[in-house]
């Protein structure tokens, strides 16, 4: 919080039209950035900074959960789209990162604002009802990370 700052979390704050829809544009943007390396071949990803790149795609995911924890944004967050994103990029990261690295960091940073976003319970209740709407608000939750500081299993255990 920065000192001074009449802001108290803005639960209940009123956010114009204009910004929610520069949200809702920034969020697909989002979105399309983490799939951007969708379309490469399987066979050997080739960029020249695989850090930097698996870590702007931890970044928008970080942010991303974050805005389906807010009931003004989340409308514009699909679940199913928000978990398959994390599943796809966790492994990205798995696939990149060595144990003793930042990368393991973003790896637990992730799993932990995966289960404190809600978004896996949601997609799983949604399954069950067969509905296209979630209405849960988010749950706390832990870290629960599979990923080793040890290595010993790395990728084994993706989870998500």
């Amino acid at each position: 919080m920065v000192l001074n700052s009449p802001y108290d979390g803005g639960k209940d704050m009123a956010i114009s039209p204009q910004i929610m829809e520069f949200a809702r544009q920034c969020i697909r943007a989002m979105f399309h950035s983490a799939q951007a390396f969708w379309g490469v071949p399987q066979t050997r990803l080739v960029v020249t900074n695989a850090w930097g790149t698996s870590h702007a795609q931890w970044g928008h995911l970080i942010v991303l959960h974050a805005a389906y924890k807010d009931h003004r944004l989340r409308p514009y967050v699909p679940a199913h789209e928000l978990l398959h994103l994390t599943t796809r990029v966790r492994q990205f990261l798995v696939s990149v990162a060595h144990p003793s690295s930042a990368l393991a960091d973003d790896i637990r940073i992730l799993d932990y604002a995966t289960d404190a976003s809600g978004v896996r319970e949601d997609v799983s209740a949604l399954s069950r009802r067969g509905s296209l709407v979630g209405s849960r608000g988010g749950s706390g939750g832990g870290a629960g990370s599979s990923f080793g500081s040890n290595g010993s299993d790395m990728g084994g255990h993706v989870r998500v």
